[in-house]
């Protein structure tokens, strides 16, 4: 995408960054830079922002603005916290396995109305950490990063063949008073998997 484009989409979430600012992220390596190209017919250098640029220009963002008592933290913070999130959202999304969870030590078994699973709460994680992970959903579903919200991500372990297997059922965001992330499993006796009412 074009830098046009790449502001245009932070000002939907609510999200003003001057464009020296984002720039200098990229080349500190907050987020992902640009790739340079060149147009058939058309004269000078271009470049091309990945997609991966909205949601982490927008978290950048809200680490350094939104008040919390970690508010703007120096690169190096952030970008260890960047590699967290990024490793942790791709467990919660993609990877994650019973084992995985049973060596959890936070592991928290519940019974929310009407339905019974393992909640892994945000407590758990450092709030910057947490803060990453919610302002990328945010992003994905369009809502605006100021906005609190609680992320919960769904898992229905289901039996295959005899073997327990986890299935990625989606996220769910939702209006709160509080940024907080759930990772919610449903038990096999919950037909549909979705997260809880």
């Amino acid at each position: 995408m074009e830098f046009e484009e790449l502001q245009v989409r932070l000002r939907q979430v609510g999200v003003v960054v001057k464009d020296g600012t984002l720039r200098r992220w990229a080349t500190t390596d907050l987020i992902d830079g640009p790739k340079r190209f060149s147009k058939q017919r058309r004269r000078g250098q271009f470049w091309d922002w990945p997609e991966q640029s909205v949601e982490d220009a927008a978290a950048v963002w809200a680490l350094k603005n939104l008040d919390t008592y970690w508010a703007n933290p120096n690169h190096d913070t952030i970008r260890r916290v960047k590699n967290k999130a990024k490793e942790l959202h791709e467990l919660y999304t993609r990877h994650l396995t019973l084992d995985k969870l049973q060596g959890d030590e936070y592991r928290k078994d519940v019974t929310p109305e009407g339905e019974t699973g393992t909640f892994v709460h945000s407590y758990d994680l450092h709030p910057l950490i947490i803060l990453w992970i919610i302002t990328v959903e945010k992003v994905r579903h369009k809502a605006a990063v100021e906005e609190k919200r609680l992320l919960t991500f769904c898992w229905m372990k289901q039996t295959v063949q005899g073997q327990a297997k986890l299935t990625f059922r989606g996220v769910k965001l939702e209006k709160s008073d509080q940024n907080e992330l759930k990772l919610f499993l449903s038990r096999e006796s919950s037909k549909n998997g979705q997260a809880p009412n």
